[in-house]
């Protein structure tokens, strides 16, 4: 099974300066991610938008000098310093790190001596009380207090970066000025209509979505740390033992899709929604489907709507039960060492987890102490279902039988509940604009519109990259800009999910910097197309259309399938 190494994790205080109350967040990241990384993670935590500059502020310590002539070498070391405009004797200079790019476009280049994408923050921040010095926003100037408070060993199966704790919400974007004034006026906010005032959200909810734009961020980071610690053989033992359990009982002989129930699991606090599959005689198993993006899938396969491209979204377990020559060599070597053996057709139990953009993997060993609990439950509810099958259908507003477990004591304690199938969709928000607005009003002054019409949309690769051995693959967006008068591919882009956004922006502003013109509209399908491309439509002033279809681009996308098909 993959296995990857205990990673060194930082425990970082982040408090904004000159701020009362207090406003800070305690933010956990690998020691190995760099400051540009550094900077998105604070963007997330503050909930800022990265509209404007940034930089950050690192003391050149005693400490610091000693380990770079360390590794250059005294000489070298004296003429790095030298020049840079650092001498021996001043070992407590401050070095600016930041984006060297982010000045390009506004005409001048401070000295940025350190690219903030080559500097790693284990290279500046070496021991505990350690801190440097974040600033967002050269106007309002909002100053962030970073200070190294632990540094630790990754703990198992938990993903790194995380924010544990949070407290008060951070300002709004441009509002430093009637921060001040609240100041003045005993923090007295909403006697000011002026003032740009966030909506006030408790710490707990900060806190979780937080973590949830954290979980967003870093779906693709190279520097992602998940630890997921191989479940021992004993836990892999008792799920083994458990879906044999199931098994056995063949509950597919009488449930079927409308027979779907719910494990409310206290101790991973997670609830999986099962659906026992094998009533078509094809497949043999159960899935457990869970999260937002889980219960979404499912809520769409119910009603006959999911889409092939949602089809890479879900996130969910599943057992299934295969034949031998559909057992790969990492399943089969497990079940061996487990001392376990099974002979004849759909037999062999095989899991797999499954994650948005994500090809489907092996299990870490949360998703194994999790999905034994569940097979527990799902073996349970099974057998009671058999003699009483009616009482264990979901109703037509999709409510269904519940198991939860509630901490008595020191012990877990099942009981039954129903419970509402119920997904509640997050709020499309319009995308930062990643290029200079300067140079977008250049381009609405010089370039003429003209009667184009460009059909847009992006959509999963259906073939998984895998970038390196034993890392998991994924799916790549694969994006398609279409001429559709002329029928005619201006443009094609792949890139991983996470970094598209961004990407997609910048090949359009490359698309109308090549044919020199503005085009009059551009088609979308998808709300998030949409969002993607609003914030440059909405600047050079291009009708931004969402349509019931892209005639052109799915007939280009259909032809592309037969073509990879073929190969």
């Amino acid at each position: 099974m993959p296995n990857k190494e205990t990673a060194i994790i930082y425990q970082l205080k982040i408090t904004l300066k000159d701020i009362k109350p207090p406003i800070w967040r305690r933010i956990q990241v690998p020691q190995e991610i760099s400051f540009r990384q550094l900077h998105q993670v604070l963007q997330v935590a503050f909930d800022w938008t990265d509209s404007h500059l940034h930089e950050f502020e690192c003391k050149i310590s005693k400490r610091l000098v000693d380990q770079i002539e360390k590794n250059l070498g005294e000489g070298e070391a004296y003429d790095l310093f030298m020049l840079d405009g650092f001498t021996k004797s001043a070992r407590n200079l401050v070095a600016i790190i930041g984006d060297p790019n982010q000045y390009e476009d506004d005409g001048f280049a401070p000295e940025i001596r350190f690219d903030e994408s080559d500097e790693i923050l284990a290279t500046w921040l070496m021991e505990v009380k350690d801190k440097c010095l974040y600033t967002y926003d050269f106007g309002d100037d909002w100053k962030h207090e970073i200070v190294l408070e632990e540094i630790f060993q990754a703990e198992p199966g938990i993903r790194y970066p995380r924010c544990i704790k949070a407290a008060k919400e951070a300002p709004a974007e441009d509002s430093s000025l009637g921060w001040m004034m609240d100041e003045d006026e005993d923090n007295d906010v909403d006697g000011d209509e002026d003032h740009k005032v966030k909506r006030q959200r408790s710490d707990a909810i900060i806190l979780a979505e937080t973590n949830e734009g954290l979980e967003d961020l870093v779906q693709n980071w190279d520097k992602v740390v998940l630890v997921p610690q191989q479940a021992s053989l004993v836990e892999w033992d008792a799920l083994f033992e458990c879906a044999v359990r199931f098994k056995e009982l063949k509950g597919w002989e009488w449930m079927d899709d409308s027979h779907i129930f719910a494990v409310q699991d206290g101790e991973s606090d997670l609830t999986g929604y099962c659906c026992v599959m094998g009533g078509g005689g094809e497949i043999f198993g159960l899935a457990v489907y869970y999260g937002p993006k889980g219960i979404e899938t499912l809520l769409k396969t119910l009603e006959g709507k999911l889409e092939e491209q949602e089809y890479y979204d879900q996130q969910s377990l599943m057992v299934s039960f295969e034949n031998r020559g559909e057992v790969d060599k990492d399943d089969y070597e497990l079940i061996k060492s487990l001392g376990r053996s099974f002979r004849g057709r759909n037999q062999w139990p095989v899991f797999r987890s499954f994650a948005p953009g994500l090809f489907p993997w092996y299990l870490t060993r949360q998703e194994v102490l999790f999905f034994t609990r569940v097979l527990e439950q799902a073996v349970l509810v099974c057998q009671r279902s058999r003699e009483n099958l009616e009482s264990y259908k979901m109703t037509e507003d999709y409510v269904v039988v519940a198991r939860c477990s509630i901490l008595q004591g020191d012990e877990w304690v099942w009981e039954d509940t129903r419970k509402r199938i119920e997904f509640i969709p997050q709020e499309e928000k319009c995308l930062p604009l990643v290029a200079n607005e300067l140079d977008l009003l250049r381009r609405k002054k010089n370039l003429k519109v003209v009667p184009l019409i460009i059909e847009f949309d992006y959509m999963y690769f259906t073939e998984p990259i895998q970038d390196r051995v034993g890392q998991r693959p994924y799916f790549p967006y694969h994006a398609l800009w279409i001429d559709h008068e002329q029928e005619y591919i201006l443009d094609v882009a792949m890139v991983e999910r996470g970094n598209h956004e961004e990407y997609f922006q910048e090949k359009m502003l490359e698309i109308i910097d090549r044919i020199e013109v503005l085009p009059k509209e551009i088609w979308v399908q998808r709300e998030r197309a949409y969002q993607l491309l609003a914030p440059i439509t909405q600047k050079l002033g291009i009708k931004l259309i969402i349509v019931p279809t892209l005639p052109v681009l799915r007939n280009v996308v259909e032809d592309m399938k037969v073509h990879f098909q073929s190969l």
